[in-house]
């Protein structure tokens, strides 16, 4: 009727609103009417393929995401910055690099001394395998820290690992598939300048050369002065580096894999570590421990981790506001955000607000400015195999 308007209940909303237009008393949000006041809906990032990934970053000022595409209108690996003001929107996309053949990983950090994202991307396929580590400084030019083609290798590269290497640096850990007979070891550590000034330093502990086991994954956790290499061959191994030189290492069995390790510098100046990981004798496949601490003692400590319930979704860690945060997916599949102090302890909990109920596959995380988590994660969305969405909370 003209002159009149009709107000919905709160109860009736999201619905569309591709047009751009909403009732009385809705907001149209990523193409959602929602109710004034209420949570914005989850920002859409890109649909993904099954296997693709994705690493989320914080800046300093913004959240970023590195997410690989290979279906989408641009093809390849993608660097997406996000503004989360009002209307959270993707501020800019920019490729990285072309589409790859065959198996593709990578993983990404954000380096705050050199105000660069740097990206570490290998591809394994039948001509070959190629790995490459570039830094994208924020406003700057491109540049590649390292790359190492190989043509002839059956397998190639493993999933490479990255961290912070001090003010200028980044440190890679990766494995090489190449058998005994051909290289003297196949797990690889390497501190890579950020300017491409220098050659790289070889900082593979003394241990991993020393052993005739073939390693298959690699992990990092890293400080300014305190590195932790991880990685699992026969057994899982530790080994702890100060200045590029091996002062320990240990074998601790009974863990399976990392799922991810943190390391920052705590507020007495001590090197403080977060892990999330698997125990080989859980009989619950939805446990996972997650533990906190001096880094130093991960390997001796681990045992003290807490235990959490994560059904059918591996845990991210990142650290945030002097603690660290968890995801974890509960047994109704809500995505929940667990605040944790340093020695591991669960403070809090929030709920992840999200439209759909779809099966959540990944999750990642990124502390951003203060009180507030960023998390990205991946939804089962047909047509598309994968979904990226984005969210702010406050846990």
């Amino acid at each position: 009727m003209s002159g009149c308007s009709v107000v919905l209940p709160a109860s009736s909303a999201p619905f569309s609103c591709s047009d751009g237009a909403c009732p009385s008393r809705y907001v149209c949000r990523e193409a959602l009417c929602v109710p004034e006041g209420a949570p914005a809906p989850p920002l859409a990032i890109g649909a993904q393929a099954d296997g693709e990934g994705a690493e989320l970053l914080w800046n300093g000022a913004a959240f970023a995401v590195v997410w690989q595409a290979n279906g989408a209108a641009v093809p390849g690996l993608h660097l997406s910055t996000l503004d989360v003001m009002a209307d959270p929107r993707v501020a800019s996309d920019e490729l990285l690099s072309g589409p790859q053949p065959g198996s593709v990983a990578f993983t990404a950090l954000y380096h705050p001394g050199g105000n660069a994202y740097v990206v570490a991307e290998r591809a394994n396929s039948d001509s070959g395998a190629s790995l490459r580590v570039s830094a994208q400084p924020i406003g700057g030019v491109p540049a590649v820290l390292y790359a190492d083609p190989e043509p002839y290798t059956p397998v190639g590269f493993g999933n490479p690992a990255l961290c912070i290497d001090g003010p200028k640096r980044v440190t890679l850990a990766v494995t090489f598939a190449a058998p005994p007979a051909v290289v003297a070891h196949n797990g690889h550590c390497l501190s890579l300048d950020l300017s491409g000034a220098t050659s790289p330093i070889d900082c593979t502990p003394a241990s991993l050369r020393a052993s005739p086991e073939d390693v298959s994954d690699m992990w990092l956790a890293q400080d300014a002065t305190v590195r932790l290499v991880m990685w699992r061959a026969a057994s899982m191994h530790f080994s702890y580096e100060q200045g590029n030189t091996e002062v320990g290492s240990t074998v601790v069995d009974p863990i399976v894999r990392i799922v991810r390790a943190v390391a920052a510098k705590g507020a007495d100046g001590v090197a403080i570590g977060a892990a999330a990981f698997q125990l080989r004798d859980s009989s619950d496949d939805a446990a996972y421990s997650v533990w906190g601490g001096q880094l130093k003692d991960f390997s001796t400590t681990y045992a003290s981790g807490l235990t959490v319930s994560s059904v059918g979704l591996a845990p991210d860690v990142a650290f945030a506001d002097g603690g660290f945060v968890t995801c974890i997916l509960d047994h109704d599949g809500e995505l929940s955000l667990q605040r944790r102090d340093a020695s591991g302890a669960a403070t809090s909990t929030a709920t992840v607000h999200r439209i759909a109920r779809a099966p959540i596959t990944s999750c990642r995380l990124a502390g951003g400015a203060p009180g507030q988590v960023g998390v990205l994660w991946s939804e089962i969305e047909p047509p598309a195999d994968r979904r990226l969405y984005f969210s702010v909370v406050t846990p």
